[in-house]
């Protein structure tokens, strides 16, 4: 005959049967991709160039303070504006990772500009290719919060 295992009560929880699908909840742990994922969120918030924006496109790219405070620097604003509305559904249309990457792409984009653009143009798109960046740095946490609680958020002690 087969041996049937019944759940029996222990200190005043319930313990199931070894090897029984409900012996122990699923809970998700955190694994390598869960780690880089944490890393890159750290190191994201190192953003050397921020505090020195203004006098880099000033004093070495020779833009004057007007065409940066009234050409350039307002188009961030706007273009994030945009990008954070847009990256939430963009991650559901296609997957967060994607966002994650094209934000990444976003963000060597910005780097090259501000070391190779000359025109304020490039400029501009530099604030556009920032803006996208920072947009899908939310989904860095989005992400993780997907990848500890599950797809439903059950399980989220959070």
């Amino acid at each position: 005959g087969v041996r049937r295992c019944r759940p029996r009560r222990r200190r005043g929880r319930a313990t199931m049967c070894p090897g029984s699908a409900a012996a122990a909840p699923h809970r998700p742990r955190l694994d390598r991709t869960a780690l880089h994922v944490c890393a890159c969120a750290f190191l994201m918030q190192f953003k050397p160039s921020e505090p020195h924006l203004v006098p880099y496109l000033t004093d070495i790219k020779g833009f004057s303070t007007h065409a940066v405070n009234r050409e350039i620097l307002p188009v961030s604003l706007y273009a994030s504006l945009v990008f954070f509305v847009l990256a939430g559904p963009i991650a559901s249309l296609t997957s967060t990772k994607t966002v994650l990457l094209v934000g990444a792409g976003c963000k060597l984009v910005t780097r090259g500009l501000l070391l190779w653009g000359r025109t304020i143009r490039d400029m501009r798109t530099m604030q556009v290719a920032f803006a996208a960046g920072a947009a899908s740095d939310l989904m860095a946490y989005a992400y993780l919060a997907a990848m500890c609680c599950g797809d439903n958020g059950g399980g989220c002690d959070a």
